[in-house]
């Protein structure tokens, strides 16, 4: 069994926040959920947010694709972290054509991961 603490929510998507949350909680199978929030990008940045806690992450919770958030980075960051989690998408904005979205969302996926590698 596994524990997943997602980085969301007031405060806990701070990532110093969610790091010393994780610094306490040592055990092996305590891992985090990074849910790409706007709060990743701050302090000293994404790539030093993210190696704070690479080695919990066991799931990203994508939540568009298209937007400002540095994709290509991350996926950058969790090859470089050799991570071999889930990714998980959560698309908000209803479609007539869930099947022609889920496709080109995994086109741009299946492209930003292949930049990265």
């Amino acid at each position: 069994m596994e524990i997943r603490c997602e980085v969301h929510g007031r405060g806990t998507s701070e990532i110093p926040v969610i790091k010393k949350i994780m610094d306490v909680s040592q055990h092996a199978n305590s891992k985090l959920c990074w849910n790409c929030n706007a709060a990743d990008l701050d302090g000293a940045g994404l790539a030093a947010n993210f190696k704070s806690v690479q080695d919990r992450v066991a799931t990203v919770h994508i939540h568009d694709l298209i937007s400002s958030y540095p994709w290509v980075e991350l996926f950058g960051l969790l090859n470089d972290a050799n991570f071999t989690g889930w990714t998980l998408l959560e698309e908000g904005n209803s479609t007539s054509d869930p099947i022609r979205v889920m496709k080109y969302y995994r086109l741009l996926w299946e492209r930003m991961a292949a930049k990265s590698g």
